[in-house]
């Protein structure tokens, strides 16, 4: 009996260390969008609390981009910068990017975000895919933490390989 009481707390004390987060995402593609972008710059706008994860989803996703052969660049901003879309086009028009994908906070809170993101094809300048991800911790873990960073990026790349933006 005893055996099974500490078997019964191990389990608990694992399941309540494990992190528990919650990633959700919606999205609307242009039907007649059928590109598959190959160089894709990354524009992040996020509040300047949530700076730490936003860095990491930037590094994971453009990771993720140059294991499925896509080349990628990224900027990021928090929500008190003062650069101009200017700023930004200087900063991208040396990549000559094919598509320009935009991840901007409009939500945050305590260990939460909602991120609306937008494909816009840099030939045409037509936003051809939109998405709405929000991301959520719980109370015993951090948005900081890797584990919620790794489900939100496998979320959002899996997502885009469902719509056919990236390749499988």
């Amino acid at each position: 009996m005893k055996a099974k009481l500490q078997l019964l707390f191990i389990f608990f004390a694992i399941a309540s260390i494990q992190s528990c987060s919650t990633v959700k995402i919606a999205s609307n593609k242009d039907g007649k969008y059928t590109k598959q972008p190959k160089k894709i710059y990354i524009v992040v706008i996020c509040d300047t609390k949530m700076s730490a994860f936003c860095n990491e989803m930037i590094n994971g996703l453009q990771k993720r981009f140059t294991a499925k052969g896509i080349n990628s660049g990224s900027s990021k901003r928090n929500t008190l910068s003062l650069a101009t879309e200017d700023d930004l086009n200087k900063e991208m028009e040396p990549f000559k990017p094919e598509a320009i994908l935009t991840i901007k906070q409009t939500v945050s809170g305590i260990e939460m975000g909602t991120f609306e993101l937008t494909l816009t094809d840099a030939g045409t300048q037509k936003n051809v895919w939109k998405g709405e991800l929000d991301v959520s911790a719980d109370s015993y873990t951090s948005l900081k933490d890797s584990d919620v960073v790794n489900k939100t990026l496998n979320t959002l790349v899996n997502k885009l390989i469902e719509d056919k933006i990236i390749p499988n």
